[in-house]
């Protein structure tokens, strides 16, 4: 009976999945490249060899630096995009979208206003 639960609990987390394996994501920018899915342009918490490619992944690029330069998007699909500094995105191959649930975008007092280029990609909100 015992190994009946545990087998079941297994099986409830496994099902569970985006949820128990959400994450927080903070552009960096201090990979080799500027690609979305290079590990070391982002840090997080609760994962230090990845980026955020799950619906319940938030990724954020703060104004600590007030131009974060080129990021090469890649299809995939997150949770939340909060963008509080200069960012153009552009296409890493081919015509990428990225699928986000939500977008915020704003300015803040240190970057003025904040520009968002996208160039040969697509950011869909659903």
């Amino acid at each position: 009976m015992i190994r009946q639960k545990s087998w079941a609990a297994g099986l409830a987390l496994v099902l569970a999945g985006g949820s128990a394996l959400a994450a927080t994501f903070y552009w960096t920018g201090g990979g080799a490249d500027d690609d979305w899915d290079t590990t070391g342009n982002w840090t997080s918490t609760s994962c230090t060899s990845c980026y955020p490619d799950d619906t319940g992944d938030d990724a954020y690029f703060t104004d600590d630096q007030c131009d974060w330069g080129t990021v090469e998007l890649v299809t995939d699909e997150i949770g939340d995009l909060s963008i509080l500094s200069d960012v153009d995105f552009r296409a890493d191959a081919g015509t990428p979208t990225l699928t986000v649930d939500r977008m915020v975008v704003s300015g803040t007092i240190d970057c003025g206003e904040v520009v968002l280029t996208i160039d040969g990609a697509t950011i869909e909100v659903d």
